[in-house]
């Protein structure tokens, strides 16, 4: 074989391997062929849905089918009760090339598939690859004009009505402005009750502020903590004397007198 006769060889192996990818792909994976991506999107015992470019497709095991320009045969599965173990045996070629200009009607472009090159019916303009009307694509497009304009251009333009949100105008990540109209924290001092009997709790310009009590470790000192986690105040002992006799005291006097009196009669017989 000469030289010539081997180079056509060579040109031949590697069109051949450009032309057709055999590839083994698991559900939800992605794969390239050209300018379409390829996507299992299901794996089923004897079939696979494939997708083409949003494009989809059942194909069943040794069929060959031609989806948004690319030939696929599904060679064979591998199904498994894990949906991320499956796995498909799929063979790829491009059909056709979309976008070259040329609608190569012969490798089945249709408008349908391939509008860049096949164009669309009267009425209808290419758009994304997609024939749309052209009231759609107008509406689109302001649509898409929209999401790019700014909502607001001061504080003024978001109030609300509602005296208790904050209205502010803010743009985020270099995206249009837009109002925020951001909740108070509080209303009132009952909501800012943060369940520390020693703090004061107040809400003040609807924000909330719990402030410690002046002697506050003397105040947890006199809280005890109960098994169901609540918090009450342990009394001081306070040891009052109110001036006068209790019952045991009084008993006690009497029966001094009475024991001096007796001693004091038996004293003076002799």
């Amino acid at each position: 074989m000469d030289v010539k006769a081997l180079l056509v060889v060579i040109l031949f192996l590697v069109l051949a391997s450009s032309a057709f990818s055999s590839v083994t792909l698991r559900q939800g994976e992605a794969y390239s062929v050209g300018d379409k991506e390829i996507i299992v999107e299901n794996i089923r015992p004897d079939k696979a849905v494939i997708g083409v470019g949003g494009v989809k497709s059942i194909i069943s095991v040794g069929e060959q089918k031609e989806v948004n320009g690319i030939d696929i045969l599904v060679e064979g599965v591998f199904y498994v009760d894990q949906p991320e173990e499956r796995t498909v045996i799929v063979v790829m070629s491009v059909a056709f090339y979309c976008g070259d200009g040329n609608c190569d009607t012969g490798q089945n472009e249709t408008k349908e598939n391939c509008c860049k090159d096949c164009g669309c019916n009267s009425g209808y303009v290419c758009s994304d690859n997609v024939c749309k009307s052209e009231a759609q694509v107008k509406k689109e497009q302001e649509e898409e004009e929209e999401k790019n304009e700014d909502k607001c251009s001061s504080n003024a333009d978001c109030d609300d009505n509602n005296p208790f949100t904050e209205d502010i105008c803010k743009s985020t990540a270099g995206k249009p402005k837009k109002c925020l109209n951001i909740p108070p924290i509080c209303k009132t001092d009952l909501e800012c009750d943060d369940q520390d009997p020693c703090t004061v709790d107040r809400c003040v310009n609807q924000d909330c502020f719990n402030t410690e009590v002046p002697d506050y470790d003397a105040c947890l000192e006199k809280q005890e903590v109960t098994e169901t986690g609540e918090k009450k105040e342990v009394a001081p002992e306070i040891v009052q004397d109110s001036g006068k006799e209790t019952e045991l005291e009084g008993f006690i006097k009497e029966e001094k007198n009475l024991f001096s009196k007796v001693l004091d009669f038996f004293l003076g017989l002799f």
